[in-house]
């Protein structure tokens, strides 16, 4: 229940409340607002006190918990003797699926001890006799599911979300060891990308910083071996993260205001689930000409128009043309004031480049997992002579540069 942030606002309409908290330091908060908690691990034997005293759940719910549990038979089973003959079950957890769609690697850290399915939690649930009956999309984390559980015998009818959901699932493969591999390839396409863009704009003598101590960014530095040499300093909001370094890489991390004293290039922004509301706060940057930037999935420049500009490898921001991608590679900087005489890279979702009046790079044209979409590198029409290497980034070892169709 942590430090009774959501059972605060029950408390606060005099609905009875109880917590269970096994950190104390983090119940004596909880208890600070009014909530009354239990300092122990939740499981069948915390069940069964809870129900001896008469304290059956009508509501049992648990926000980003389920993923932290080591023994989760112990913990499910523990709801169902706590569970009140009519109650409700509401988790909420990361979702696998878009975990592996959106190559959300750095999310996996070590105080996950699992990485759930809807297909995975309804099995698990069964076990117990308990059965879901809704389930939400939510877009917390990279992308979430709350589900809505009761007893087998329950009287709640059940959404065809439920059942929507479980196909999906089943149709990306989530029960096959080739989509787990695949993720792992994709997984190190991802690292190889971001170590060649930070490693060309040090050889241009940009600064690079990154913004937010969060998990998941140290789960992205540490395996891709960045450290002080490549990322000056990182700054993040909570006071208690200030002057100390990140684990495993020593970057010291400094307050935000340390970016509007020191202007770096590039922003590197490592809990890109809250992208949007960090560009917001820190726009300054751009008064300057900093630049913002995220890794995961890929390399992808946040430019002024939208934080949402979709990037692939090499593209630009165009003003002037019907299509705009972001850049995200220092050499497609060169090619913005170049284009009436270089080549260019763009993206779109065709499944193949057309090559009339022009030529691609053999190379860095690659078909994205799952969601269909092809990136290439289109010369202008008509255009011969020397073709300009802008697709670096996103070519594959051994990638000779541009190649004549």
């Amino acid at each position: 229940s942590n430090d009774g942030y959501l059972l605060q606002h029950f408390h606060r309409r005099g609905i009875p409340v109880l917590g269970i908290e096994p950190a104390a330091n983090v119940a004596a908060a909880a208890e600070a607002k009014g909530i009354p908690t239990r300092v122990r691990f939740f499981g069948r034997a915390a069940a069964e006190d809870l129900v001896a005293e008469g304290l059956a759940a009508d509501l049992l719910l648990g926000n980003n918990v389920l993923a932290h549990v080591p023994d989760l038979d112990d913990f499910v089973g523990g709801m169902k003797i706590a569970l009140a003959p009519t109650g409700v079950i509401t988790m909420e957890f990361p979702h696998l699926l878009r975990l592996i769609e959106g190559t959300q690697f750095d999310t996996i850290y070590h105080e996950h001890y699992s990485y759930l399915s809807s297909g995975t939690v309804r099995e698990v649930f069964a076990a117990h006799r308990l059965s879901l009956f809704d389930v939400e999309e939510l877009p917390t984390h990279g992308g979430s599911l709350r589900i809505y559980a009761q007893h087998d015998d329950g009287a709640r009818s059940v959404s065809h979300r439920v059942a929507d959901l479980l196909a999906r699932e089943e149709a990306a493969g989530l029960r096959r060891l080739s989509t787990y591999l695949a993720f792992g390839e994709a997984v190190e396409a991802t690292r190889r990308e971001l170590l060649d863009f930070v490693g060309r704009l040090k050889a241009e003598g940009r600064s690079i910083v990154g913004y937010g101590a969060a998990a998941k960014g140290n789960t992205l530095l540490n395996y891709c071996g960045i450290g002080t040499e490549t990322i000056d300093y990182v700054v993040d909001r909570n006071p208690s993260k200030q002057n100390k370094l990140l684990p495993g890489s020593h970057i010291p991390v400094r307050p935000p205001e340390t970016i509007l004293e020191t202007r770096p290039d590039y922003v590197l922004i490592l809990p890109w689930n809250i992208k949007e509301e960090i560009v917001g706060k820190m726009g300054a940057v751009r008064e300057w000409g900093g630049r913002f930037f995220v890794a995961v999935p890929h390399v992808e420049i946040l430019e002024r128009s939208s934080a949402r500009t979709a990037s692939r490898g090499c593209g630009w921001s165009s003003s002037s043309g019907s299509k705009t991608t972001a850049a995200s590679s220092p050499a497609a900087s060169a090619a913005r004031s170049s284009s009436a005489t270089g080549s260019r890279c763009t993206s779109s979702s065709a499944t193949s480049p057309s090559t009339a009046g022009g030529a691609r790079c053999a190379g860095c044209t690659t078909r994205r997992r799952r969601t269909r979409r092809t990136s290439w590198c289109a010369a202008p029409s008509g255009r011969s002579g020397t073709w300009r290497s802008t697709c670096a980034p996103t070519r594959r070892p051994g990638c000779a540069g541009w190649a004549r169709p």
